[in-house]
């Protein structure tokens, strides 16, 4: 094992565990590329590009993950390549493979677990009451909610109109409830809270059950 290798390792897991997520993020190019399925959990696609967009994923899963820990158990070095593998605080084995460019950042990654599989996804019904004469400002944040919820995986699966209750009923799905709540808690989310209550009236929640359409 190259010796540089084992100190990269050692500084991944100090980051992780900080957690600094620049830190994290600093031995990575701009133009990275990772590959991981967990990823689908959290912004909805297995493969990332761009550092910013790296970032992003990974600070979504921290803000999930409180407590989050990280302990190295293997390194495997070679010229321009290092294999970590690791344990979280759940125990499970998890390992990124990562291909260095010519300055000795990460170019390429990915990322493998132990046993993983992606689960169901997870369906929330949602019922909207719109204000009266709100409905264009409506529309305009709807657009702008619904481009927000695909950067954690979600999408508008169904809408209908109720003939009592609610004015509108959207059907949303989500990779995991952790995505879905990441969603609600995320910064554009918080950042149109006046809009959005200009605009809405009431809004109830609900889980479905995977029986449930």
């Amino acid at each position: 094992m190259l010796p540089e290798c084992q100190e990269f390792a050692r500084e991944r897991e100090a980051a992780w565990n900080s957690p600094d997520l620049g830190g994290i993020l600093s031995h990575f190019t701009d133009d990275v590329v990772l590959r991981s399925r967990k990823a689908l959990i959290y912004v909805g696609v297995v493969k990332i590009y761009r550092n910013e967009n790296l970032r992003a994923y990974w600070q979504v899963a921290l803000d999930v993950q409180p407590g989050l820990e990280f302990e190295v158990q293997h390194i495997f070095g070679r010229y321009e390549m290092v294999v970590i593998v690791f344990r979280n605080q759940k125990r499970p084995l998890a390992a990124e493979t990562m291909h260095s460019s010519n300055d000795c950042l990460v170019e390429r990654s990915s990322g493998s677990q132990e046993d993983f599989q992606l689960s169901s996804p997870s369906k929330f019904q949602v019922d909207l009451w719109i204000k009266p004469g709100m409905e264009e400002a409506f529309l305009a944040y709807e657009h702008k909610a619904l481009a927000n919820m695909g950067k954690y995986g979600g999408a508008l699966i169904n809408k209908s109109y109720p003939e009592c209750g609610p004015h509108e009923r959207h059907v949303l799905a989500f990779p995991s409830k952790a995505a879905f709540e990441a969603y609600r808690r995320g910064p554009e989310t918080l950042a149109a809270q006046s809009e959005r209550e200009a605009c809405i009236e009431k809004t109830e929640i609900r889980e479905l059950k995977n029986d449930e359409n």
